[in-house]
């Protein structure tokens, strides 16, 4: 219905990495390119794009420039870029991020922070707008 015109920074078409429901990672991940988690994670997670599927379950602090949330996320998430939470995803944390999207069905519980040059310039102009007023 609504078709957005920016570009996207990270393509989470193209997973460079599948980690399966049959592995448990404790510790710290840092990586390049788009991941896909649909395993169990506790630890921080850094990097470009991840997928957390809907058999993944993550708890942890999570960077990186975009995401897709199918499965449960427990922990705050910075993305530079964007949040995708799917109807079957959860994400229980905090939100810093350029654009979110939450499809119905999803659950977010936590507070969110929209960030970024663009976002910051649309906020002012509503503020404006509404001093005229």
């Amino acid at each position: 219905m609504f078709k957005s015109n920016t570009v996207e920074v990270t393509n989470l078409d193209k997973v460079d990495t599948l980690i399966g429901s049959n592995v448990v990672i404790e510790g710290k991940i840092k990586a390049t390119g788009t991941i896909r988690l649909d395993c169990q994670t506790t630890g921080d997670i850094e990097g470009q794009g991840f997928i957390i599927g809907e058999s993944g379950s993550v708890k942890s602090d999570i960077q990186c420039e975009s995401i897709i949330i199918a499965g449960k996320v427990e922990g705050n998430v910075t993305a530079k870029d964007k949040v995708h939470i799917k109807a079957t995803g959860t994400l229980i944390g905090d939100v810093e991020v350029g654009r979110m999207i939450i499809d119905e069905g999803a659950i977010f519980k936590g507070l969110c922070k929209m960030v970024g040059k663009t976002n910051i310039e649309k906020a002012d102009g509503i503020e404006k707008d509404e001093k005229k007023k």
